[in-house]
């Protein structure tokens, strides 16, 4: 769940309530030598969200609805749906884009951390026999996931774009945009056990299985955690841009 704040001189019209689900890819900054994340896909549940998302900073949402648990019972299944375009002379309709779904009575909760750090310490413990020297794919460097992640900022990249009027094929804005999302707040977070399942979608309009490089459209997920913070958002920096 994440509350939006409108900065000035907007900063009177107050919050929204947005919910979130989206994927997070990694991404090594070559120049900075430092981890950014990457959202391909990310869905909003109010068009409010997704405008101003999509305007500013150029994140890339998409207005879905979601099944969501609340914390008070157990996380066993969670969907997605959005409006999908089927092709030419066809209605686009609203189709069930993911599922994540653990079987009944499997999952829970293990020992919960008061303290980022410590849920990060835990996470890359689990994930890499060592994370001071994870090598970074088709290239000759190794990084310290400790200087690079777990901290309180977080760096996010995106590809900002608008369509040219004249031809709908062709942007007439481009712009590669960095924001940090800084936690100010974390209360709890933890391990979440269970046989998890994520299933998507295989559609031309919504490629997850060839943009992820996926073998099949049903993941075994190996390792799930759960979070309850607060974060605020930078405005951003643009790296490069065309006009």
């Amino acid at each position: 769940m994440a509350r939006q704040q409108y900065l000035v001189p907007g900063n009177d019209c107050g919050w929204v309530e947005e919910t979130d689900v989206g994927f997070w890819i990694p991404l090594f900054e070559k120049e900075a030598h430092g981890i950014r994340f990457y959202q391909p896909y990310l869905f909003v549940d109010i068009s409010t969200a997704m405008a101003t998302g999509r305007e500013i900073y150029g994140f890339h949402k998409i207005q879905g609805q979601f099944q969501i648990p609340s914390l008070r019972v157990p996380p066993e299944y969670f969907s997605v749906d959005a409006i999908t375009p089927r092709g030419k002379d066809r209605q686009a309709i609203s189709q069930r884009m993911l599922t994540l779904s653990c079987p009944p009575g499997e999952s829970r909760t293990k020992k919960s951390y008061d303290e980022f750090s410590k849920l990060g310490n835990y996470l890359a413990e689990t994930l890499f026999d060592d994370p001071s020297k994870i090598k970074i794919p088709d290239s000759n460097i190794t990084i310290d996931l400790w200087d690079n992640l777990f901290h309180s900022e977080i760096v996010m990249v995106f590809l900002k774009q608008f369509r040219d009027a004249a031809d709908p094929t062709l942007a007439c804005y481009q712009a590669v945009v960095e924001a940090s999302s800084n936690v100010t707040c974390f209360r709890k977070g933890g391990y979440l056990e269970g046989n998890y399942i994520l299933d998507v979608l295989s559609n031309p309009y919504f490629p997850f299985v060839s943009d992820f490089g996926l073998k099949s459209t049903s993941i075994p997920i190996h390792f799930g955690i759960w979070c309850d913070f607060d974060f605020d958002f930078s405005p951003g920096r643009i790296i490069h841009q065309r006009v």
